[in-house]
């Protein structure tokens, strides 16, 4: 009897609802809630690190594109460099000053000039120069991954200084393969996705577990309802899903609303309240029994 007794309790004790079903539970099932506020365990840390890394894997693929085919176009550039002399660390280039060449959209992608007329890549007058060759040095813009949603892509300015030593033909196909530019490529889209999960779990789980304090206030002022801290923040967790639907979607299709930040709190508090009142009427119905 006792052992069938204890196994019962177990069953009961024993949450209903998985983090898969929480995922569309989370934006109508009062039974969820009471689920996750009576019988889920510790901060709900994990489910949070799981709806964003799902809710994130759209914005994940669209960055690796974008960064493959701008990565792609950049390194580009460096094929269109003229084969040049260097001796000595000077560059013998014999073609009229600045020497610049085109894409075939008519671009200036690559300049060379020896004269010291242009010592940098001026983005303003040549918005798409990616390779400056002067008389002793090679400045280029190596492409870098953004992952904080904006549209744009960037790049770093870096600069190759030719020393005494060097004499050589320099050429940009052989240039690209020994500075290893694909093997960076490969790492840069290997740190994109972990980039993306870490930076967004780590702000969500700052701001959450600090609003969970405040839902606890929110529960005990407005719903007469005494909250644990570690029960408000399993439940701000699972409120959290429909933000996190909303916020990635933004994210993704780089739609503008106005007033967003006021939307999503106003939804992460809908949500979070209609938790706490779930969980009040099922504390009711537990008493009154």
């Amino acid at each position: 009897m006792a052992k069938s007794n204890s196994k019962a309790l177990k069953l009961i004790d024993s949450k209903s609802y998985g983090y898969f079903s929480a995922l569309y539970r989370s934006f109508y099932s009062s039974n969820l809630y009471v689920d996750v506020g009576m019988r889920w365990k510790g901060l709900g840390l994990i489910y949070l690190l799981f709806i964003v890394f799902v809710f994130s894997i759209p914005i994940q693929f669209i960055k690796l594109q974008q960064f493959s085919r701008f990565y792609d176009h950049q390194v580009e550039a460096f094929k269109l460099i003229p084969t040049v002399y260097i001796q000595e660390g000077i560059v013998r280039f014999n073609q009229p000053m600045p020497y610049e060449v085109k894409d075939r959209d008519g671009n200036v992608r690559v300049i060379v000039d020896t004269t010291g007329a242009i010592k940098q890549i001026d983005e303003v007058k040549y918005p798409f120069l990616t390779v400056l060759l002067t008389k002793d040095s090679l400045i280029y813009k190596l492409p870098l991954a953004n992952i904080l949603g904006s549209r744009g892509e960037r790049s770093k300015m870096l600069e190759e200084k030719l020393t005494p030593d060097m004499t050589q033909v320099f050429n940009g196909q052989e240039w690209i393969d020994e500075s290893r530019l694909n093997l960076i490529k490969l790492v840069s889209m290997a740190l994109i996705p972990i980039s993306i999960f870490s930076f967004y779990w780590g702000l969500s789980l700052v701001l959450l577990l600090s609003y969970s304090i405040v839902g606890s206030i929110i529960a005990w002022m407005f719903f007469d309802y005494k909250m644990p801290y570690k029960q408000s923040n399993r439940v701000m967790m699972v409120a959290a899903t429909p933000l996190a639907l909303f916020f990635f979607m933004v994210l993704t299709t780089g739609i503008k609303i106005p007033f967003a930040i006021l939307w999503m709190v106003g939804i992460l508090t809908f949500y979070f309240c209609f938790g706490v009142l779930s969980l009040k009427r099922a504390s009711r119905k537990v008493a009154i029994r």
